[in-house]
């Protein structure tokens, strides 16, 4: 009899929260959008746990005025869904960035999303830039009613390219610092992305840091990150311990030279070699790049 009675009572229960939710006011009704996070890379298979640390979504209304931003709870990040604050009716456009861990965000009340924009902290305050974050964005419109709360879907893309950078063949005569005294700089660099998922910004240039000299393979290497900009003013170059020229790339030339590297795909890995020979420098991809076997980036 009370196993009954508890079914009568669940029952009627569901059909008050339904008729709740075709009345006018809707109190009962649940009014905060569920946001469903994805990124699937350059396959069908869902990565974004792989690739994602953190996101931070912006809200603005049709005209890029800014409604709230935050960081999504942790939880919520890995259950990818994201329940959004409770809204107001109308349109609204979600803009999400995620991987800002020494990334700054421009100004979001500026009233023109094609002026907001993300880059280094580094560089936003002034100083020299290292690396990106391997960033990611999406964009997101959503219409909020009087009608049930629905879901809608977040799709990720890319907002950097990998670099990989190696220097083998090193002469242990010329180490005077733990690299050998060699560093790299990579000039013409657009350092910014804006919310339409656009670079620009005014040229700058990166120095990537190079690890630490290994005896075994008498090579350094470094890996960086850079906005998804290249044309033919991006040249990285090599100095020695005394400061001069050993090699510079364009990097426009090395890729029209090595089109297996696909700038379209989200995961871009752009890998070069500066080898030292009995006599001169050769510039190619790593052996490991020419045997498709993919170090862990």
């Amino acid at each position: 009899m009370m196993n009954r009675l508890m079914k009568y009572v669940l029952l009627l229960s569901g059909i008050f929260f339904l008729v709740g939710c075709v009345k006018e006011n809707l109190d009962g009704c649940r009014k905060n959008f569920t946001l469903k996070l994805s990124y699937t890379g350059d396959s069908s298979l869902e990565i974004i746990g792989d690739k994602i640390r953190n996101i931070r979504m912006y809200v603005f209304r049709p005209d890029d005025s800014h409604v709230t931003s935050f960081l999504v709870p942790e939880e919520e990040l890995k259950a990818r869904e994201v329940v959004l604050p409770e809204l107001s009716k109308g349109s609204y456009r979600i803009v999400s960035v995620a991987n800002t861990d020494n990334t700054g965000i421009t100004d979001p009340t500026a009233g023109d999303c094609d002026e907001i924009s993300f880059a280094c902290s580094r560089y936003l305050a002034g100083g020299r830039t290292t690396s990106n974050d391997s960033l990611y964005y999406a964009s997101t419109w959503i219409e909020v009613s009087d009608k049930l709360a629905e879901d809608a879907m977040v799709n990720f893309a890319s907002s950097h390219y990998k670099i990989y950078t190696e220097v083998v063949g090193i002469d242990p005569a010329l180490l005077t610092r733990s690299n050998g005294g060699f560093r790299l700089e990579l000039c013409g660099l657009l350092p910014e992305t804006n919310f339409e998922n656009q670079v620009g910004g005014e040229p700058v240039t990166y120095y990537p840091e190079l690890g630490n000299y290994d005896p075994a393979t008498k090579s350094c290497e470094a890996r960086f990150n850079i906005m998804r900009h290249i044309d033919s003013s991006v040249v990285l170059t090599l100095f020695n311990q005394d400061n001069e020229i050993v090699v510079q790339i364009n990097l426009a030339e090395f890729l029209a030279d090595h089109p297996d590297i696909d700038l379209t795909m989200n995961e871009v890995l752009i890998p070069i070699s500066i080898r030292f020979k009995e006599v001169g420098v050769t510039i190619t991809v790593p052996e490991w790049f020419i045997e498709e076997i993919d170090p862990e980036i």
